[in-house]
């Protein structure tokens, strides 16, 4: 597993083509849900929401990768 790179809106600046946070995500296939690829990916989102002390959820979007997944933790403390 390994931490990945969060990018905010002020990121865009440094990038150049179709990268963007608003950019519209695809639905993952049935298929897709039972790869490897998909199992790592959902444990390295994990892992980097949980490097930061205050993450309780986090886009797929966020990291770079336009899909539809968000992981979210709900047993963090709610306030």
């Amino acid at each position: 597993m390994s931490v990945l790179k969060i990018y905010s809106m002020s990121d865009l600046e440094h990038y150049t083509g179709d990268f963007s946070l608003r950019k519209k995500s695809r639905e993952l296939s049935p298929h897709e849900l039972e790869t490897d690829w998909f199992r790592k990916l959902v444990f390295d989102m994990f892992e980097t929401q949980y490097a930061d002390p205050s993450g309780v959820g986090l886009a797929a979007p966020q990291i770079g990768m336009h899909i539809k997944l968000a992981v979210i933790d709900v047993r963090r403390d709610a306030k």
